[in-house]
């Protein structure tokens, strides 16, 4: 965990369920529950399952999220979501590739949105020039409103409170890429002496689609 990590606002948390990709081209409320998951895997053909999403399991839901979306090797990218645009470019504009520090700076700047709005929508040109349009599923995504994160359950007190969790769409060229952060309270300092490491705040992928 790094020192920016710990300079970060505090975020809530959520599960992960196996997600659904639909292709066309306040503070948040967490309760505890041992319920079993679905089953079911509610996504399509060619959809990429993170292979260790499963092992995120927490006891946690949420039933409010931030949002932030961000794009590199792309034209004119734009992402619609909540009824805002969290990105409009020109069309003719060329952003630049990520960074490796860009990750410790990924948030969701838009906050409390109630689970769920409808899709994401995302336009774009890949490098090579191929227009794309896909609308992103949030709510499918992340359908059972549980907590994806890195904390092992023992280090977690039992009654922790968790605040709305940040949901961060990336488009990289032809990728698209969902990921959750959030703030995971836990019972001793993850850093032996720092009175301030009393918490996780993992980067966690929870979808992934190549165009």
């Amino acid at each position: 965990m790094n020192r920016n990590s710990f300079k970060r606002r505090r975020r809530s948390a959520a599960l992960f369920l196996p997600p659904m990709l639909l292709l066309a081209g306040c503070q948040a409320t967490v309760s505890s529950s041992d319920s079993a998951r679905s089953t079911q895997t509610p996504y399509n053909a060619g959809t990429a399952i993170p292979a260790d999403a499963k092992k995120h399991s927490s006891r946690l839901r949420f039933e409010t999220h931030n949002f932030g979306a961000y794009c590199y090797n792309a034209y004119g990218c734009k992402v619609l979501y909540n009824n805002f645009y969290h990105v409009r470019t020109a069309d003719d504009q060329l952003l630049p590739p990520p960074k490796p520090e860009h990750k410790d700076r990924w948030d969701g700047g838009y906050l409390d949105i109630r689970n769920f709005p409808s899709p994401a929508v995302a336009t774009w040109r890949s490098l090579d020039g191929v227009a794309h349009e896909a609308k992103v599923d949030i709510g499918a995504i992340f359908e059972d409103e549980r907590i994806l994160h890195g904390a092992a359950e023992k280090d977690i007190p039992q009654r922790a409170y968790i605040i709305a969790p940040d949901i961060i769409l990336v488009i990289n060229d032809r990728a698209v890429s969902v990921y959750m952060r959030a703030r995971i309270p836990l019972k001793k300092p993850a850093i032996p002496g720092n009175k301030y490491s009393t918490f996780r705040d993992d980067l966690i992928l929870a979808y992934t689609h190549t165009y």
